[in-house]
């Protein structure tokens, strides 16, 4: 639960079958930081952020792998509450944002990004994406007084 002008710190946790992104963000600080790393080690890389940064809720993307996921991540949080998100369309908009952020180089730059793919994982994209949205769906029931804005 969140008192009054603390600021709403998330792990936000995209797992997939071989890979997995993270990101902590917070409502006030934005990315902290942010990491893709093997299956094997999520638990340990979940356990090291939370320890590092306690945040205030982890969330699970709920699709390729979070149930299987989720358990561990529950077991590895550090108390902190786990809530699984939608996360529809979240591989399009961060491979945008990757491109963003990333242009392509060279003759890249003559090929549109839509027929892209980055050359490296940008499952941390993802992410942050998820922490953003469930930041800003509870930062706006928060200011309208609605109940859970805490959550």
């Amino acid at each position: 639960m969140r008192g009054e002008g603390l600021e709403l710190l998330v792990l936000a946790v995209d797992p997939g079958r071989s890979k997995c992104g993270l990101a902590v963000v917070g409502s006030d600080s934005g990315v902290r930081t942010r990491a893709v790393v093997p299956r094997t080690k999520l638990v340990e890389t979940v356990e090291t952020f939370a320890r590092a940064y306690s945040p205030s809720v982890v969330i699970v993307g709920g699709g390729t792998g979070s149930k299987a996921a989720r358990s561990a991540i529950e077991a590895a949080s550090g108390g902190a509450p786990v809530e699984t998100v939608d996360e529809k369309f979240t591989s399009l908009d961060a491979k945008e944002r990757f491109f963003k952020e990333n242009p392509p180089r060279g003759f890249r730059k003559l090929i549109p990004v839509t027929l892209q793919s980055p050359q490296v994982p940008y499952d941390d994209y993802v992410a942050v994406l998820l922490a953003e949205r469930y930041i800003a769906t509870h930062s706006e029931s928060a200011e309208d007084g609605q109940p859970g804005a805490d959550n």
